[in-house]
């Protein structure tokens, strides 16, 4: 069996935007879980309270609607948890695809079978790649839109205090 020739700067050419898209994926979503743990913890925290305030209306009704904010937010941040892990599985299958790729012979040398093979690979790990930008990009709008809801969370702590001129 012959061994093909593996050109190192080709490999390293063909799998550099897989593994920038792997690296930075993965400090995306250490970023959303970072800002999970805390999300959390706040829920908890005002669920708590909920409980403990029985007569205090206007301060509940803040509550409350912080909660259910914090849970959309929480909803959000799993989502985007989820189609980040897809990226990473979607980037490493890119980057499988792309690197077995090198073992076939320089394009003038192929047979009819393997430029076939190839241009099966190629599409497929153009497949992959996009999908795992499409997805990145699902992820960013959901983290857009859990950003945009912890806005309103923050005017809802404040809301029930007349002392507060609301920011403006």
């Amino acid at each position: 069996m012959h061994l093909p020739e593996i050109d190192l700067p080709k490999v390293a050419n063909v799998a550099g935007s897989a593994m920038a898209l792997i690296i930075a994926t993965a400090i995306f979503l250490s970023w959303v879980s970072a800002r999970y743990v805390p999300v959390f913890e706040r829920l908890r925290s005002l669920t708590g309270e909920l409980r403990g305030t029985k007569d205090q209306t206007r301060r509940r009704d803040g509550v409350r609607e912080q909660i259910n904010d914090y849970r959309r937010r929480l909803r959000l941040m799993n989502r985007a948890t989820g189609l980040l892990c897809w990226v990473l599985v979607l980037a490493v299958l890119t980057l499988i695809i792309a690197s077995t790729t090198v073992a076939f012979p320089p394009k003038e040398e192929l047979t009819g079978g393997q430029g076939a093979a190839v241009k099966a690979l190629a599409a497929a790990g153009a497949a992959t790649m996009l999908a795992a930008f499409v997805l990145d990009v699902i992820a960013v709008g959901l983290m857009m839109w859990e950003n945009r809801i912890d806005r309103q969370s923050i005017e809802s702590e404040v809301g029930d205090i007349d002392e507060v001129d609301g920011g403006h």
